[in-house]
């Protein structure tokens, strides 16, 4: 189990999180991560409605704990955690350990990083290099390369 310290536990931080950090993304879940300077590591789960019902919500949770509390402490710098289960997580077990080991190492890469995004200051980017937290123009209405009209 995590300690109330190794958790987030308010809005504010998991949208700090999710905003301010950097994401990568598997079948079964959606990892975000940003470097802190705080004492310890802390960790937030989002598990919506659409994974299923109360009982499968609370069993996908109950495994990411699992995973997260043995691990935690284990990260190169501290860093506060978000994990989003998706609905594939309730279905596939094995898949959500797999995805998770995956994410995992790459959010230890993240805290291990040197540069500025390693504090998470200024405009961060997600692992396939968009601007995380900004829609994309998408199809004719997309101006690549041209002035907006007046």
């Amino acid at each position: 189990m995590l300690p109330v310290s190794a958790r987030l536990r308010h809005a504010a931080q998991f949208a700090a999180t999710v905003r301010g950090g950097r994401q990568t993304g598997r079948p079964c879940l959606i990892l975000y991560v940003k470097p802190t300077s705080g004492e310890r590591s802390r960790a937030g789960f989002v598990v919506s409605k659409q994974v299923g019902s109360a009982v499968r919500r609370n069993r996908v949770k109950r495994r990411l704990r699992h995973l997260v509390a043995s691990r935690l402490d284990d990260l190169p710098q501290t860093a506060d955690i978000v994990i989003r289960a998706l609905p594939k997580a309730s279905s596939q077990a094995e898949r959500l350990r797999r995805d998770f080991e995956s994410a995992w190492a790459w959010a230890a890469g993240q805290c291990g990083a040197s540069g500025p995004d390693r504090t998470g200051a200024g405009a961060s980017r997600r692992q396939d290099g968009a601007a995380s937290g900004r829609p994309q123009p998408v199809g004719p209405t997309a101006t690549a390369g041209r002035e907006p009209r007046p």
